[in-house]
């Protein structure tokens, strides 16, 4: 349905299944994230910190779509709540947390991103 909307309009629409590490965020409007696909051992706020640094290739007004099992909003000050559903069960056993972020800064060039990642390592080492 959402697809056949988008063509009608003609809108392009592209799904990556690749490392959103190696994505060209610059291009992007709508960006989905869903950290429950991942193994549950790992830790989502260091995998939405990699997240957050690339995301901000992305241009004012871009929405992001996340979707996590931990109850706390992870990204920074440059993107704004515009939407949030705590507790979305999505089978007997389990309940998601959905939130869409609207970007509010300008895009950051990949040197800023690289000075921003610097940043976040040598914090998480303190």
């Amino acid at each position: 349905m959402i697809l056949n909307e988008c063509k009608r309009r003609g809108m392009s629409v592209s799904v990556a299944c690749s490392s959103f590490l190696n994505h060209n965020w610059e291009a992007a409007d709508v960006c989905l994230f869903d950290t429950t696909s991942w193994i549950a051992h790992l830790d989502e706020g260091l995998l939405l910190l990699k997240f957050e640094v690339v995301a901000q290739a992305m241009q004012a007004g871009s929405i992001i779509l996340l979707v996590t099992h931990w109850n706390r909003q992870f990204l920074g000050s440059d993107f704004a709540l515009v939407y949030e559903d705590l507790h979305r069960r999505i089978d007997a056993s389990e309940t998601v947390h959905i939130r869409a972020f609207r970007k509010k800064s300008a895009s950051k060039s990949k040197e800023e991103r690289v000075d921003l990642e610097k940043g976040i390592e040598a914090a998480k080492k303190l």
